[in-house]
């Protein structure tokens, strides 16, 4: 059993329920790559773009099972229908 949690668990949740703390974790990754520790800088950077990216597809699949797919996701080359020119 895992006695602690996973940390980009820690830092994804923290990021989603604290906007200061994404913030300051932006300005830390920026901050330290410019003092000259890039590899530790591309860390913080790499933990914050997860956690990010993660919230934001969190945020597209609520809205998406809200809203239900899309004519233009309906007519896309996975769903076998025809694809029409764009502006034609």
């Amino acid at each position: 059993m895992q006695a602690t949690k996973n940390f980009r668990d820690l830092v994804q949740s923290r990021v989603a329920s604290d906007p200061n703390f994404a913030s300051a974790l932006l300005r830390e990754g920026i901050n330290t790559m410019l003092t000259g520790d890039v590899d530790t800088g591309k860390a913080i950077l790499r933990d914050y773009i997860k956690a990010t990216v993660c919230l934001v597809a969190k945020s597209f699949a609520r809205r998406s099972a809200r809203t239900g797919p899309t004519a233009e996701a309906a007519e896309s080359p996975t769903s076998g229908a025809p694809l029409r020119p764009v502006g034609l």
